[in-house]
């Protein structure tokens, strides 16, 4: 028996599969972060540094402000004092790994950013005109 179907066909057919398995898993595990969303993060990441930094130095002065008890030596007060002072050392101590991303993340916004992203070019196929996605290698280059 002879086989009426054309190969053009057939390529065709196994090639759109192909692609879109590539286009999908390019599209799923490719991330591209660009210079904007690394500014965009570093100015998020600097401005909860300096929410925690404030946070801690007003509960520390708030600690050493609030008026001696009337009865010297009362425990309670000095319990809540402590408290005080060590929930604001730990929120101050905890806004440096922040600053510390925001300034990496700030450099590399600065510098060069390789990255994956999906371009589109327009074909004609039969009588219409059709987009066809395909991934680009991306390079940008900050001088």
């Amino acid at each position: 028996m002879i086989d009426k179907r054309k190969p053009q066909t057939f390529y065709y057919e196994e090639n759109s599969y192909l692609r879109n398995i590539l286009v999908l898993s390019t599209s799923l595990f490719s991330q591209s972060l660009t210079g904007k969303d690394y500014l965009k993060r570093s100015k998020n990441q600097k401005t909860v540094g300096w929410v925690l930094l404030g946070g801690g130095t007003a509960l520390i002065a708030t600690a050493y402000l609030v008026d001696p008890p009337a009865r010297p030596g009362s425990f309670d007060d000095l319990v809540i004092k402590g408290a005080f002072v060590v929930v604001g050392a730990l929120s101050a101590i905890s806004s440096v790994p922040f600053f510390i991303a925001s300034g990496k993340n700030k450099r590399r916004a600065r510098s060069a950013t390789a990255y994956l992203k999906m371009e589109g070019a327009s074909a004609i196929r039969g009588f219409s005109k059709v987009l066809i996605l395909f991934p680009a290698a991306s390079i940008k280059i900050r001088l």
